[in-house]
């Protein structure tokens, strides 16, 4: 066996890489333990990658493999192999097995009887997250409560790897992903009170309190506001320990220092207020001035208050209300004192008593009120207070003549008013002719001369009327006695030979004018005519005696059966119960009422006036009840026109229904007037008539319209289909899709889509989508890669120094492209994108991993969007020069970025 074991071991040098890969696969375990020393040099040095993995598969030592952890190329060979022989008991000691990559093959590799033994080498979240997944019941528990998966950023480890695998673990982690946002949230919510009460408390220390009670009210809201500020504080400094205990950054909750330090809050108390009977005492000193009190007993109670006013506010501050009744009352005093100097000033016996104000006294009394009002308006006594004795004497006196004088001078005024109106009008009748009317006036202008004073010109002129009114008398008598005897003639014919009744009365009121014009006697002889007239006057009267006493009767009778009118007519209204009135009895009775009234006719004027009166309310009153029932009907039938209208926006069977009960309510609605009542029927016709015309041609065009939108959904529905089935992921494009979409929205509006035609669209769209999400990995994958060419032949001209000869192949890299660009951690560029990504990194680096994934998290970036992986990228290809390190981190950083937008990609 020894032998043929060396033939073969002559194999495994063969230069022939498949011969090499063909002895490896054909040894046996015995022989693989023989040759240890070489399979461990072919999985070191071998020039084949495939026989290096064959040869890692025969390695027996952990420790040994552990070099090879650091090759991307064998990374997972060699990590699933170590795995293996840990759990085999091949050196379990060894300290590749905290190796992350040797954990994750342990753990991924493992039955679940073995997994819990593997809880205690396991610290990364990934692991721990992955081991979470696979176990159950107790063991998960154990695991779920690591202090990794308590802190925020394995918390989120947690969820992206349970997605989709275990909704236990899935439902744990956003369970507790939303307790520390809502810890977030209640520590925002506290700094936010925080800062409303700071600054309520600064807005509160800016006000100047005055008074007792102010001051303490003042003291007491920021004693108050103080304590609210101290709990909220205390409430946010609690609540921060609990978000930094689960991880999360607390930097950005930190409080203000506090408004109240430093400010007095002691509260005085309000039973040493002062200013409470000084006050009352300052009020009480009003009271005193206005009562009028001497100026010498007021001074010194002024004195005393303000010197004890004074020195209390030195003290205890007064409150606004008090300092303004200490301020009032100051200004009382020195108003008060100021018109007690000026009162003194003045010597009373020159003015009282008052000279009498009648007859020739009266210019004097003129005087002397001018001088004393004066006298009142200098000395200037305050309002509301008492006047002094000697003032309130002179200003009685002062009333008392100045209501004689304005008395004297009314009726001085009145009386010459009448005296030249009575010339004028004594004038004008000597001019007219008129000797009774010149002789009244000229008889009022001598008396209303008595009143007003003399004058020369009046009495003149008084004297010359008299003169004219006496010619006139003289020569009014010579022209009337003739014109009297003629008229005296007239009447005795009349008594002889009597006319007409009517026509008698109407000639001797034509006498009695005539002679009434020619004045009233003036003389004996005058006054014997008169009596004379009125003899003959009375006997031609006597025979319209008995024609007037009969239409008297007439006219009585007329007024009786009008009044009687009248009493029926409210006898009818008062008795008629108008809310169910007929009220075309009704229009019946209002027009027979009237051409009855007609019909009694005459009736005495002043004696009909009242019942006229009253016919007029009770026809009114009718017609009222009348119009109330016309305009209700009217209003009716109105209102069943609009609901007619109305009845075209509603669905047709609504409308042919509702016609139909508008039709028999308008059959029951009482009269209108003739005029409205046909033009609110023909439109109330029409609209029906229309109603009803629609009802078959509605019912055409409802058919006619749901057959087109049944083919046009249809016809959307299939070109979704057809378009979908055609169209390659590169052609596929969201704008097309939508459009086909909106289509489709579009012809389902008027239409419902069937069972069938709902799955056909959803078929097609979710055919269409994955066609789109095809396209867009693939566009990525092709951008990610061209970005990735660029960067490295960017490095590579870096490192030769030869960049001038580079086409600048996008903005970003001109900074490197000039040898101007700033370089960037690529350890850390590395390691973010794979955090990002949720990829592993090598074990030697999970110390910066760790790192790293803290800054994150204290940066508040929990999860990373396709934004953040954008940034990283622009970060990688901007930064410059790249050196070898950048070189071996490149393949890393650009497959986390694509493992990144893959996992963006099933999300969405």
């Amino acid at each position: 066996m020894f032998s043929r074991w060396l033939r073969r071991g002559n194999r495994l040098k063969h230069a022939d890489a498949s011969i090499r890969l063909q002895a490896l696969q054909s040894l046996s375990i015995e022989e693989a333990k023989q040759a240890q020393e070489q399979l461990l040099a072919l999985a070191m040095q071998d020039d084949s990658i495939e026989v290096r993995k064959a040869a890692v598969q025969q390695v027996q030592q952990p420790t040994a493999l552990a070099p090879l952890l650091q090759e991307a190329d064998l990374n997972r060979v060699v990590a699933h192999r170590i795995a293996t022989l840990l759990d085999s008991g091949f050196d379990a000691g060894a300290s590749c097995a905290q190796h992350k990559d040797v954990v994750s093959a342990r753990i991924a590799q493992a039955d679940t009887a073995a997994i819990p033994g593997l809880i205690e080498t396991v610290q990364a979240p990934e692991q721990l997250a992955e081991l979470a997944v696979k176990l159950r019941d107790q063991a998960r528990e154990h695991v779920l409560a690591h202090p990794v998966l308590q802190q925020e950023a394995g918390l989120h480890q947690l969820e992206r790897t349970a997605r989709g695998r275990d909704k236990f673990c899935n439902r744990y982690a956003r369970e507790r992903l939303e307790q520390i946002k809502q810890i977030r949230a209640a520590c925002s919510q506290h700094l936010e009170r925080v800062a409303e009460l700071d600054q309520a408390l600064h807005k509160a220390l800016k006000q100047q309190p005055q008074g007792a009670e102010e001051l303490i009210a003042h003291r007491l809201k920021l004693t108050k506001l103080g304590d609210m500020r101290a709990a909220e504080a205390a409430a946010l400094n609690a609540t921060t320990a609990e978000l930094a205990d689960r991880g999360g950054r607390i930097d950005d909750y930190a409080i203000a220092e506090d408004p109240l330090v430093g400010v007095d809050l002691f509260i005085p108390d309000p039973d040493n207020d002062p200013f409470g009977p000084l006050t009352d005492a300052m009020q009480n000193l009003s009271a005193a001035m206005q009562r009028g009190e001497d100026l010498s007993n007021i001074s010194a109670q002024r004195d005393t208050l303000a010197n004890n006013w004074l020195a209390s506010a030195d003290k205890f501050p007064p409150s606004k209300a008090q300092h303004q009744v200490f301020e009032a009352v100051s200004r009382q005093f020195h108003q008060y004192q100021q018109a007690w100097h000026r009162y003194q000033e003045i010597n009373w016996a020159d003015w009282l008593p008052p000279p009498p104000a009648d007859g020739g006294h009266h210019h004097s009394s003129q005087t002397w009120h001018a001088q004393a009002q004066q006298l009142l308006n200098k000395l200037q006594w305050p309002q509301a207070h008492q006047l002094p004795p000697r003032v309130a004497e002179l200003q009685q006196a002062l009333q008392t003549v100045d209501a004689q004088l304005k008395a004297d001078k009314q009726a001085s005024n009145a009386a010459l008013q009448a005296f030249e109106k009575d010339l004028a009008g004594a004038q004008q009748a000597l001019a007219d002719g008129q000797l009774q009317k010149a002789t009244g006036h000229l008889k009022s202008a001598r008396q209303h001369y008595k009143q007003i004073p003399a004058s020369k010109q009046a009495e003149q002129t008084l004297s010359q009327l008299s003169t004219q009114l006496g010619e006139l008398r003289d020569w009014q008598k010579f022209a009337t006695t003739p014109k009297r005897q003629e008229l005296l003639t007239a009447l005795e014919e009349m008594c002889s030979n009597p006319a007409e009744p009517q026509q008698q009365a109407a000639r001797l009121k034509a006498l009695r004018q005539q002679w009434q014009q020619l004045g009233r006697p003036n003389n004996a002889e005058d006054a014997q005519l008169q009596t004379r007239f009125d003899e003959l006057a009375e006997q031609a009267y006597e025979p319209c005696r008995d024609y007037y006493a009969q239409r008297d009767e007439a006219r009585k009778a007329n007024l009786q059966q009008r009044q009687a009118i009248c009493a029926q007519l409210e006898e009818y209204l008062d008795n008629t119960d108008w809310a169910g009135a007929d009220i075309k009895s009704a229009e019946s009775i209002l027009k027979t009422a009237r051409s009855t009234w007609r019909q009694y006719h005459p009736c005495d004027r002043q004696a009909l006036k009242p019942v006229e009166q009253q016919f007029e309310a009770l026809q009114e009153r009718l017609h009222g009840h009348i119009k109330a029932a016309w305009e209700q009907n009217v209003s009716i039938k109105k209102a069943l026109c609009e609901e007619a209208k109305a009845l075209l926006d509603k669905p047709l069977s609504e409308q042919i229904n509702g016609a139909k009960q508008l039709q028999q309510q308008w059959r029951n609605i009482g009269p209108t007037p003739h005029g409205v009542d046909q033009r609110l029927w023909r439109e109330f016709r029409t609209t029906c008539d229309a109603i009803f015309a629609r009802r078959q041609a509605d019912h055409e065009a409802s058919v006619a319209q749901d057959n087109q939108a049944r083919e046009q959904l249809q016809t959307a529905i299939d070109q979704l289909t057809d378009i979908t089935r055609q169209r390659n992921p590169a052609d596929a494009s969201r704008r097309e899709l939508d459009e086909l979409n909106n289509t489709i929205d579009t012809a389902s509006a008027a239409v419902k889509m069937n069972p069938a035609q709902k799955q056909q669209v959803k078929t097609a769209v979710l055919d269409y989508t994955a066609k789109l999400e095809a396209a867009k990995r693939e566009q990525a994958r092709a951008q990610l890669s061209q970005w990735q060419t660029w960067d490295a032949e960017i490095s590579r001209a870096e490192q030769q120094g030869n960049l001038a000869e580079l086409v600048k192949p996008d903005p970003i890299f001109a900074a490197r492209l000039s040898g101007n660009a700033a370089s960037e951690d690529w350890l850390t560029l590395t390691l973010t994108a794979e955090i990002a990504a949720g990829t592993s990194s090598p074990v030697a680096e999970q110390t910066q991993r760790m790192a790293v994934q803290v800054d994150l998290m204290n940066n508040g970036v929990r999860q990373f969007s396709a934004q953040d992986c954008e940034a990283l990228l622009q970060r990688w290809c901007a930064a410059g020069p790249k050196d070898a390190v950048a070189d071996a981190l490149r393949e890393r950083f650009f497959a986390a970025l694509a493992a990144a937008q893959d996992s963006q990609s099933r999300d969405l």
